[in-house]
C-alpha cells in the first residue's frame, strides 16, 4: 500500500501523536462504540471476543484491551506499528500484528469485531471495494465491522476561506482545528477523488497573508500539512452507503457530539455473504 494511492508515510506516524479529532477518534465517538462493546459483552459476558484493528489506532486498541478482547492489527507498515505503540494506551495488552496491504489481506482466522478508523477515506473507489470485499469475508457470520467513515456534506464549502468564515461566526469557542478539518479537506477533493493537499497548502498561506488566521491556528495546520502525500478522499453518504451495501447490510449508523458529527459517521455492518461469491 506504499504507493500513490496510499496516505500514510512513516513521518506522518511520527506525527500522529500531535493530531487531534477529527482525524482522530473524539472521546464521544468512542463512547459509541464503547457502548457497542458493553451490549455485546452483556449478551456473551463469558466470551472473549475477536477484534481485528486497520491500523494501529490507540484509541481503539486501548480500548479493546479494555474490555479483555483478542486483539490483531493489521497494517501494511510495522514500523508504523512500533512508532504508533510509543504513544500512551490506558489500557494495554497482548497483540498479533500482520503486515498486510488491506486492498490483498486474507486471513485464516475470523473476527467477531473489525475496527477501521476513516480506513475506507484512505483509498478511491476501486481500492475500497477490494478492501470491502476482504473485510467482508475476514468477518465471523454474526461479526460486524465498526468503521468511522468522513462524509462530504451536501453544500459543503468550496475553499478554506469560506470555512473559516463559518466558524469564526458559529464556533468561536472551539478548537481551530476541531471545528475546521471536517469541512476543508473535502473542499479540496478533485478528480483524483482526494484531496488536493497543494492548493489546500496555498490557500492556507493566503490566509496567513491575509490575517484571516492566528499564528498558532497557521502553525497547526502548516505543521500537519507539510507530511500530507494526499488528502483523505470523502465521499458522499449517498455513494458511500451504496458501495458499503454490496458487500454489508448497514446495520447502525451513529455518531458523537462534536461539531463536525455530521460529516463523520459510525457504521456497524454485517457481511453480506452473497457478496463472498463474487
Amino acid at each position: 500500500m506504499a504507493n500513490k494511492q496510499f496516505t500514510w508515510a512513516k513521518a506522518k506516524a511520527m506525527d500522529w501523536k500531535n493530531y487531534l479529532p477529527p482525524t482522530r477518534p473524539s472521546t464521544s465517538e468512542l463512547a459509541v462504540i464503547e457502548k457497542y462493546f458493553i451490549e455485546l459483552i452483556n449478551l456473551n459476558p463469558k466470551k472473549i471476543f475477536k477484534l481485528a484493528i486497520l491500523g494501529c489506532t490507540v484509541e481503539y486498541r486501548s480500548l479493546a484491551h479494555k474490555y479483555g478482547m483478542d486483539v490483531t492489527l493489521i497494517d501494511v507498515s510495522e514500523l508504523h506499528y512500533k512508532i504508533l505503540s510509543k504513544q500512551f494506551m490506558a489500557y494495554t495488552g497482548p497483540e498479533t500484528f500482520l503486515s498486510m496491504d488491506w486492498r490483498k489481506m486474507q486471513t485464516k482466522e475470523k473476527f467477531d469485531i473489525i475496527l477501521g478508523d476513516l480506513v475506507v477515506n484512505m483509498l478511491n473507489t476501486e481500492d475500497r471495494a477490494f478492501l470491502l470485499k476482504n473485510v467482508s469475508n475476514m468477518l465471523a457470520k454474526d461479526g460486524i465491522f465498526i468503521s468511522r467513515s468522513w462524509i462530504t456534506v451536501k453544500n459543503n464549502f468550496s475553499d478554506f476561506a469560506s470555512v473559516v468564515k463559518f466558524v469564526r461566526e458559529k464556533y468561536p469557542n472551539v478548537n481551530f482545528y476541531a471545528a475546521t478539518a471536517g469541512s476543508v479537506y473535502p473542499a479540496y477533493i478533485n478528480d483524483t477523488e482526494f484531496a488536493d493537499v497543494d492548493r489546500l497548502k496555498n490557500d492556507l498561506e493566503d490566509l496567513k497573508k491575509k490575517k484571516l488566521i492566528s499564528t498558532a491556528e497557521y502553525k497547526y495546520w502548516h505543521d500537519r500539512l507539510k507530511y500530507e502525500i494526499k488528502g483523505i478522499s470523502a465521499i458522499s453518504m449517498e455513494s458511500m452507503d451504496e458501495q458499503l451495501s454490496r458487500f454489508f447490510e448497514i446495520v447502525g449508523m451513529k455518531e458523537g457530539i462534536d461539531v463536525f458529527a455530521d460529516k463523520f459517521k459510525i457504521y456497524f455492518l454485517k457481511s453480506n455473504y452473497e457478496s463472498r461469491k463474487s
